[in-house]
């Protein structure tokens, strides 16, 4: 209202007459016409105030109620193996596991529990074109569950420090002992969290959950659930890409990414180099001090648009590991991550440099908001 041509009559307060009292209006009326989203500030309001007021259409927030104290040891249930794992069962086209551990830390597909709740008691939630769906996603990674050799670390904690070496790349003193590499590599191996969407029934059968991009008709949504790992390659060159291999840039963004460790340089001196691990099994008095972290906690939140009219029913969380980050693509200008296809057992040689780490995981929470006219 600056550009408004008007006639200020205070402090005189004068009679004002019908003609001054028109030219008033018009020339309000004039300038407001112009007000658009380019120059709203010459209103002096938000864009916001002057569309159709936003609404909340739905929020709530869900944990799966799996909860334990330090020092503690985590569930059977809780654990999330990696697609290299020896003992994966899931199939070799699949390559998620439902996070579904329930407050007893005991895996079940009964909705509900886990992380796959109904909303609205499973009638769902009628979602419309524009509106705008955030989810906040938390997870509390209790300890890794590795796998070297064959031998996974169960009980946990009891695989000696010589063994976990084999994870590292070469370190001083080991010499080619673990291979042509020097070990699997280290520094860049980690587990992906995301949400899958069921817009079919309230019955809620895992088989109803789809991705953001099938549900919503959005772009960018992760779609890692069906891949197999690169065989018999531990950093597969570029023309292994196949269907493996995934921008990091566009095919992560609505993940949450759990790293499978920290790394320290530790005892400089005798144990260069090692990775820090968080362990809630073990207490801040454990002897050794290079594997001994609290428990980590992650969380994100992403939030899109739905292109679609549906009804959105419920929501789980997924799980997806090992990730490995390699160098670019075949153009050499962007960072690319493959799944992991190899174990950790690199005595036996060519083909087993690979990570096969997994995942015990304590609490897992979830929370929604849906909004419309935004």
């Amino acid at each position: 209202m600056s550009r408004a041509s008007i006639k200020n009559f205070y402090p005189d307060n004068p009679v004002i007459n019908t003609t001054d009292l028109n030219t008033q209006y018009s020339a309000t009326a004039t300038a407001t016409a112009l007000v658009n989203e380019r120059n709203v500030r010459f209103e002096g309001i938000d864009t916001r105030q002057i569309s159709t007021n936003p609404i909340f259409i739905y929020s709530k927030q869900f944990t799966n109620g799996y909860k334990l104290s330090l020092p503690s040891t985590p569930s059977v249930g809780s654990a999330y193996l990696g697609k290299s794992d020896p003992a994966w069962s899931y199939g070799a086209n699949v390559s998620e596991i439902p996070i579904n551990h329930d407050t007893n830390g005991t895996k079940t597909t009964v909705i509900g529990n886990g992380t796959k709740f109904n909303l609205n008691g499973g009638t769902g939630v009628a979602v419309k074109i524009g509106d705008v769906i955030r989810i906040d996603m938390d997870v509390m990674a209790w300890c890794p569950r590795e796998v070297i050799s064959g031998v996974a670390d169960a009980p946990l904690n009891t695989l000696a420090l010589i063994e976990r070496a084999k994870l590292c790349g070469r370190i001083a003193g080991s010499g080619n002992v673990y291979g042509g590499n020097g070990g699997s590599g280290m520094g860049e191996w980690f587990a992906l969290v995301y949400p899958k969407f069921n817009v079919t029934s309230g019955v809620g059968t895992d088989a109803d959950y789809t991705t953001m991009n099938s549900a919503f008709s959005v772009n960018g949504g992760p779609n890692l659930g069906n891949h197999t790992g690169v065989t018999g390659l531990c950093n597969p060159p570029i023309s292994a890409q196949g269907t493996n291999w995934f921008d990091l840039q566009d095919d992560v963004e609505h993940c949450l990414i759990l790293p499978l460790h920290h790394i320290s340089p530790a005892d400089i001196n005798s144990r260069p180099a090692f990775m820090t691990y968080y362990e809630g099994q073990v207490n801040a008095t454990a002897a050794d001090r290079n594997f001994n972290m609290p428990p980590l906690r992650e969380s994100t939140s992403i939030t899109f648009v739905s292109n679609v009219n549906t009804t959105l029913f419920s929501i789980q969380l997924y799980y997806s590991g090992v990730w490995r980050m390699s160098g670019v693509t075949a153009g050499g200008t962007t960072p690319i991550m493959y799944l992991e296809g190899q174990d950790c057992d690199p005595l036996t040689g060519a083909g087993h440099f690979g990570v096969s780490t997994g995942m015990h995981i304590e609490e897992a929470r979830w929370g929604i908001q849906i909004m419309r006219n935004v």
